[in-house]
């Protein structure tokens, strides 16, 4: 009994002896009580870490609700900077608080913000995230990322299904065909001139091969 009073209290501002004297007075009723909560603790199941994820999560839903919003309306109110401020002072959540102020302050790259962290803050990063309106920059940015991965031939494929998508007709004039294959490097699909290409989604089609004499020039873009 003694033993674990010395080894408890000699964390600072402790005074694990002094509880247990005020609970119980006899010293013989608390070294076992002592000892019979040390074996229940020993017996008890590990918990899971993924049930220590989600029952964080549910107590930090509020100021995750709170960054999200700020962060979307670039107005932070007193309560969030009070709460921010309350737990960055402590040690377990101060790593957490700095990257949620960096969402605060604009940063939305996951991978960057996510270094460092720990799987609980990390969690409670990637749901702020979450929450936040989609940056169509950033789609932009990812979708170019991913055309730049690809061959030429594949990134013609990709950029047709936009044009399929988006476009109301793939029917070059005169042709009577209204299914026609993928287009090739060496094809522009065009459309009749009175239905005219879908003016809000402009999609410039990439080839890598040398362009087709007969292909009409780029249309303008829109404005927006």
């Amino acid at each position: 009994m003694l033993e674990v009073v010395h080894l408890v209290d000699a964390g600072e501002g402790v005074h694990f002896g002094d509880l247990v004297a005020t609970v119980c007075p006899d010293p013989d009723t608390a070294a076992r009580a002592l000892a019979d909560l040390l074996v229940t603790a020993a017996d008890l199941p590990d918990q899971p870490p993924e049930a220590t994820v989600e029952r964080l999560l549910t107590d930090w839903d509020p100021i995750i609700t709170s960054v999200a919003t700020a962060a979307a309306t670039d107005h932070t109110p007193t309560e969030l900077t009070d709460a921010l401020d309350h737990h960055g002072a402590t040690t377990d959540w101060a790593t957490l608080v700095a990257a949620l102020r960096r969402v605060l302050a604009g940063e939305r790259d996951r991978e960057r913000l996510l270094v460092g962290l720990d799987d609980v803050d990390a969690a409670i990063v990637t749901a702020t995230l979450d929450r936040l309106p989609t940056d169509p920059r950033q789609e932009l940015m990812t979708s170019a990322a991913t055309l730049d991965a690809l061959t030429d031939h594949q990134a013609v494929r990709v950029l047709a299904v936009v044009v399929d998508h988006h476009a109301p007709c793939r029917t070059p004039p005169g042709s009577g065909n209204s299914t026609l294959p993928w287009p090739t490097p060496s094809t522009t699909p065009t459309c009749s001139p009175t239905t005219g290409p879908a003016r809000h989604h402009p999609v410039t089609v990439i080839s890598s091969g040398p362009p087709s004499p007969t292909s009409p020039p780029p249309a303008p873009t829109s404005p927006r």
